[in-house]
């Protein structure tokens, strides 16, 4: 089976409106359609493309739920309906108007899938007069289901287009070891 036979009409649809609007590479998206079909094969539940992009951290819930708002708009001009509400999607928030004083640290953004907890354990934030930016740990103990947080953080923490990055690690006691299959 062909990859690209594990997707269902509507995901084969939102994978292109992410890569067009440059939300995923190819490669992030070749790499979760792989994992569907590898889902299909082993006969378990099969999840949806947007959802195996949010897992694994390359899409933000956000920015999933506008691309699944303009696959509703697609599938429902198509059928010459009028396109559904977007549920809960709020105005992006807006840009900050002034900096940190000097000196002082100021959050840029929580990172997280969306829960509470996990955003007050993975925070960005920047020092304007230091010319640096922060991921600061909040955790005694990470888990490999941190792993998609953390990238995102780390991605969060590259946007910021400071020259210099940290990643602040010094509440962590605990990391589990991993084994390669």
């Amino acid at each position: 089976m062909d990859d690209r036979d594990a997707l269902t009409s509507e995901d084969d649809l939102f994978g292109r409106i992410a890569l067009f609007n440059k939300l995923v590479t190819l490669g992030q998206l070749t790499e979760c359609t792989r994992q569907l079909a590898d889902e299909i094969a082993a006969g378990r539940t099969r999840h949806s493309l947007a959802s195996v992009l949010i897992e694994k951290g390359y899409l933000a819930p956000r920015a999933a739920q506008a691309v699944e708002q303009a696959v509703r708009n697609k599938v429902a001009a198509e059928e010459g309906e009028k396109p559904p509400a977007a549920p809960g999607l709020e105005p992006e928030p807006k840009p900050m108007k002034k900096r940190a004083p000097s000196g002082e640290s100021q959050v840029l953004a929580a990172v997280g899938r969306g829960d509470k907890r996990a955003r007050e354990r993975f925070v960005v934030t920047t020092s304007p007069a230091e010319e640096s930016a922060t991921l600061r740990v909040k955790s005694g103990r990470l888990t490999t289901g941190d792993t998609p947080v953390l990238e995102a953080g780390c991605r969060r923490l590259v946007a910021t287009g400071q020259p210099r990055l940290f990643i602040d690690l010094t509440q962590v006691a605990h990391v589990p070891s991993s084994t390669i299959a």
